[in-house]
This record gives C-alpha cells, sequence and structure tokens, in this order.
C-alpha cells in the first residue's frame, strides 16, 4: 500500500521530485546568515530572522524568499539526527557549505574548536567517518565516483571563516532555535555536496545491505526500525531475515516522499489522501476531508523531530463526500426559532456536514481535535463520560468521515448519543440536550431511512397527550410512545416542585436504567409522595397525566428516547391556556 502511495507521488511529482519537495517544504523559525566567497575570504549577502505568525502559520518573508532559502536548507539537512557527521550533534549540518547550531550553544559552552576541526576533518575526508564496514566503503566510493573528491580549498576557507568569526558575530543572536549559515562559492556545488553526505546514511543501516548482480539493496530508514534488541521485526520465514530490501533508487524516492510528508506535517495537513484515479496527491488539514469523489489511498501522519510518522494508513474504495440521500436535521422539539440560531438545522448534502454536526451537537466540538490523542491527553474539560465515549466512537466515526466506510456507525450512535445526552441532563444542560436529542433522532432517521417520521409521531403523541391531560373524564393512553412521553413529562413536573435552591436533574438519571416497569411506577410512585404536599387536589392535568400512566402497562420497555424527550419537552402541566 504504501509503495502504491509513493508510485502516486511520483506520477503528480512528474520529472522532478525534488521540486515537489521543495514547493511543500516547511521553514523552520530560526538566524539565516548567507555568505558569499570574496577576494578576502566571505563577506554577508543577507541575513533573514525568519519568524512564525503563532496564529497564521506564515512566515515573515516572501514566497520567493522562502523557496531560496528552503531549497538550501533542504540539502543541508541531516537525514536523522542518529546520522549525524558531528558525532557530538552540536552541529547539524551535512556539507561544508553549512553550519548549523543552535543559538545557545554559542554561549554555553557545548561548541568549541575541537568540535569544529572534527566537523571539517570529516567533510575533507569523508572515508573517515565512512570506513567502518564494506558497506559504508562500497556506498561512499559510488558517491565519490559521482561527485568527485571534496574542494578541500573551498573547505578550508569556509573552516577558516567559521573558527574565525563563529563566537564574535556581529548580529543579536538568540533564542532557543537555530542559527543556520550558508556560503556560496563558486566551483562547488550544494546538491552534490549534499549527496556526498545522504547515500552513505539513506539506508537505515548499511550493515543490512546486500549487493545483488551490482545493485545495492538495502533496507528503508523512514518510519522503519531494525536492531538486536527488535528480533520480531525479521522476516524468520526467509533465510535472509531482514524484512524488505529495497534498490537505491528506491529508497531515494521514499525518502522524497516521507520529505514530502515532513513538509505537509509542518504545515499541519496531517490528512493525505492519493487518488489513484487522477496520479494526484491532496494534503488537508487533521478536520479535513476530500470534497469529491476519491479513490485510492489515505495517510494520516503526524509530524516528529525530523520525519512524518505514519499513524494510519488504509484503502479508499469508494470515497463519497455527496450523500445518497440528504440528511435532516430537524428541529424535532419543535424549539422556539431564536433557540435554533448558531446551530446546522436544515437539510444536508455532504458527508462533512454530518460531521460537524455530530461534533458540535453530540460531542461538544470535541471529536474532531481528539481523534489521535492518546487518552490520557483527549481535551474535554475534564468531563470523564465525555471522554471515554470519545474513546468509544472514534475510530468507527473517523472511517466514516474520512475513508467512508459506515459499517456499524448507526448502532454506535444510538449508545453513545444516549450516554451524551444522560451526561448533560446530569449537568444540567437543558438546552444543550435539546439540540443534542434532535440530532440524535435525525441520525437514527437518516440511517433507518426515515424521512423525519418520529418528528410528526411526537407532535402528534404531544398533541394527543395535550388533549387528554385537559378533558374533565379520565382518558387512556393510547400507545407506548404516549405512555413514556407521559412519563418524562410528569417526572420532570415532580421533579420541578423541589424547595431546594439548587435542583439537580441528575435525579432524573435513575429513570433510564430502571428495567421493569412495576419498578418504574413505584419509582413514581415515590417521587410523588416526596412532593405531592405542594399539589392541588384540583390540579386536574397532573390528576390526568398521574392516572393515565400508573393504569398503563407498556409492551415494550425502555423507550428512552420518548421519556427523554417529554422530560426536556416544554412541560404541558405548565402550559398556559390560551397556548
Amino acid at each position: 500500500m504504501l509503495n502504491d502511495c509513493i508510485s502516486i507521488f511520483e506520477k503528480y511529482a512528474g520529472a522532478d521530485t525534488d521540486k515537489m519537495v521543495l514547493d511543500n517544504y516547511a521553514l523552520d523559525e530560526g538566524f539565516y546568515l548567507i555568505l558569499e566567497e570574496d577576494s578576502e575570504g566571505f563577506k554577508e549577502k543577507e541575513y533573514i530572522e525568519v519568524i512564525k505568525d503563532k496564529k497564521t502559520k506564515k512566515l515573515n518573508i516572501s514566497d520567493a524568499k522562502q523557496r531560496e532559502i528552503s531549497e538550501m536548507d533542504y540539502y543541508c539537512r541531516l537525514v536523522d539526527m542518529n546520522k549525524p557527521v558531528d558525532s557530538k550533534k552540536i552541529i547539524q549540518s551535512n556539507n561544508f557549505l553549512s553550519f548549523w547550531v543552535k543559538k545557545e550553544s554559542l554561549t554555553n559552552g557545548k561548541l568549541t574548536d575541537e568540535i569544529i576541526d572534527n566537523y571539517y576533518d570529516i567533510l575533507r575526508d569523508p572515508s573517515i567517518k565512512y570506513s567502518k564496514s564494506k558497506q559504508d566503503k562500497e556506498l561512499y566510493k559510488i558517491i565519490e565516483e559521482e561527485v568527485g573528491t571534496v574542494n578541500e580549498e573551498k573547505l578550508q576557507r569556509i573552516k577558516k571563516w567559521t573558527k574565525k568569526n563563529i563566537f564574535q558575530l556581529p548580529y543579536e543572536i538568540t533564542g532557543k532555535d537555530y542559527l543556520k549559515i550558508f556560503f556560496k562559492c563558486d566551483g562547488v556545488n550544494l546538491r552534490n555536496e549534499s549527496k556526498r553526505y545522504i547515500l552513505p546514511n539513506l539506508y537505515n543501516k548499511n550493515d543490512y545491505n546486500i549487493n545483488i548482480d551490482g545493485k545495492i539493496y538495502g533496507l528503508p530508514n523512514e518510519n522503519m526500525g531494525l536492531n538486536s534488541k527488535k528480533p520480531y521485526l525479521e522476516n524468520k520465514n526467509r533465510k535472509y531475515t531482514v524484512p524488505t530490501l529495497a534498490s537505491t533508487e528506491d529508497n531515494m524516492l521514499r525518502k522524497k516522499f516521507f520529505d514530502y510528508l515532513w513538509g505537509q506535517a509542518s504545515k499541519g495537513y496531517y490528512n493525505i489522501y492519493f487518488d489513484s484515479d487522477k496520479n494526484e496527491v491532496i494534503p488537508l488539514g487533521p478536520k479535513d476531508s476530500p470534497k469529491e469523489y476519491l479513490r485510492g489511498y489515505y495517510l494520516r501522519i503526524r509530524k516528529d523531530k525530523n520525519e512524518a510518522a505514519i499513524l494510519d494508513m488504509d484503502c479508499i474504495n469508494a470515497y463519497q463526500p455527496k450523500l445518497k440521500e440528504p440528511f435532516l436535521f430537524e428541529n424535532i422539539l419543535n424549539l422556539e426559532t431564536d433557540k435554533l440560531e448558531g446551530h446546522r438545522y436544515g437539510r444536508k448534502y455532504n458527508l462533512y456536514d454530518i460531521r460537524d454536526i455530530i461534533n458540535e451537537e453530540i460531542f461538544s466540538k470535541f471529536l474532531l481535535g481528539n481523534f489521535y490523542n492518546e487518552p490520557g491527553e483527549i481535551s474535554c474539560n475534564n468531563d470523564e463520560i465525555l471522554r471515554k465515549n470519545i474513546l468509544s466512537a472514534r475510530n468507527a466515526l473517523f472511517n466514516w468521515f474520512y475513508k467512508g466506510y459506515d459499517s456499524d456507525v448507526a448502532d454506535l450512535m444510538k449508545k453513545v448519543s444516549m450516554n451524551l445526552i444522560k451526561n448533560s441532563i446530569s449537568k444540567g444542560y437543558m438546552e444543550k440536550v435539546q439540540h443534542q436529542f434532535n440530532t440524535y433522532v435525525s441520525i437514527l432517521n437518516y440511517f433507518e431511512g426515515g424521512n423525519g417520521n418520529m418528528k410528526g409521531n411526537m407532535e402528534e403523541t404531544r398533541d394527543s397527550i395535550r388533549e387528554k391531560i385537559n378533558q374533565k373524564e379520565y382518558v387512556k393512553l393510547q400507545n407506548d410512545e404516549e405512555y413514556y412521553y407521559a412519563i418524562g413529562q410528569l417526572i420532570r413536573y415532580l421533579l420541578s416542585l423541589n424547595k431546594s435552591t439548587k435542583k439537580m436533574h441528575s435525579l432524573f438519571n435513575p429513570f433510564l436504567t430502571i428495567k421493569k416497569d412495576e419498578i418504574l411506577k413505584e419509582k413514581l410512585t415515590g417521587l410523588f409522595k416526596k412532593y405531592n404536599y405542594t399539589i392541588g387536589m384540583d390540579n386536574k392535568r397532573f390528576n390526568n397525566i398521574y392516572s393515565m400512566v400508573m393504569s398503563y402497562i407498556p409492551e415494550n420497555l425502555n423507550n428512552h428516547e420518548y421519556m427523554i424527550a417529554g422530560y426536556i419537552s416544554q412541560n404541558l402541566i405548565y402550559e398556559k391556556k390560551e397556548d
């Protein structure tokens, strides 16, 4: 699957994969000093303090200047912090045309003349570093044949300038980021000097390399590890147990692919889609999904220190953001118009609309930002119920929203929505509960092929109960829906009679866990005994609804939808006659 993604990346990039990487390169903050050679050594061409706006994430330099610096920066980067030129890792550039250190290293004593000398000694004669094994020597020999030997004259001039000036630069250089110096010289090529470092460090470990018919194959370095402490990663089914081998050309393409991903992750594009029909790469933000039909592959990535880590990958058979049938987010409870403002009620035609509604209404805007957070790092205002339900639902919902797979979502949403509705009731967030309930019913209607029928059913149920409780004579309930709706109304009325200053809706929750009707009626009787001292004997509406509930025997148990709807709707017992 990864090879398929790399193949699409290569086709999308065209003849110049380096350009694809550089066009999407993310430049780090820091102090960039560019020097050019003159008769006396080197002189300043320009210096730039690159700063990123914390809100917009944009840099304080033009796109053209960013592209120019990015090209130099890219070819001077280390492949991996575990593969430095400087064994002390104080100097973090990869060739003699660059010199990178953390700013604080200039003043804390970590950067010394000895470290500088060792850095340039290795760059002057890289065979010193690559003489430890036969494989190292073989790789460096290949690249030296291609780019030639090191231009020692230029290297010595750069070394001389560095040792003389590095500790007395005429600039204010402070902070925790980097000082990056680039030297422009005639007669030397930055890309070639970069190759001198890249090829010997391209593989995970050169000890695993093997020469087959004059062609070197080795274990890729990106998102791959293999050492004596991880024998389980080996492929024990074959004589050569390295899990995978790739040629130098394939490994170089793989490196550029991961460099591209690193650039996207650095800019906050964590959802990467690969359209196999159009041979197109589509990078999107962490909460965004495709706006058009797509078939291909999906990667979820994260920015690590020096590479993009792949957290999830999957095949996308047929992602269709356009819904086959519209989703109707309906005002089931007939809330007043002013309560609908700021919510997304109405008919929706795209999957991302459902995503946003579920995120905002059911999960209080905490779902989308927590898809890949560790359980202990989930941000949810310390609401343990919300945290548990995010953990329970996020995998299935992510697969639906971002991959187009909706299996098991309907049953999951029934459970999770009800949990979070009960949680909101217990906290007293009654207006929030009303929108959650409307969302919950709208989702059920969507998956069950309904057309908003529950809204009509609830209106009929509510009108029927309104008519019955205003009758002079006793009238029976007609069905279970009326029964449970009436129970919700009755419980809300009785709890409203509580004279305490702090009334808690959590008193309703125990009714939602009762599994036997006789126990439910006993619980209602207990509430009636507790608060009947404040109910007048001539309260016709209460007398009617209480007698209707106590005399009805339901066919089905635990119709929580109607019980909750009755509880959170305007109470009919308090309804004014003119209404």
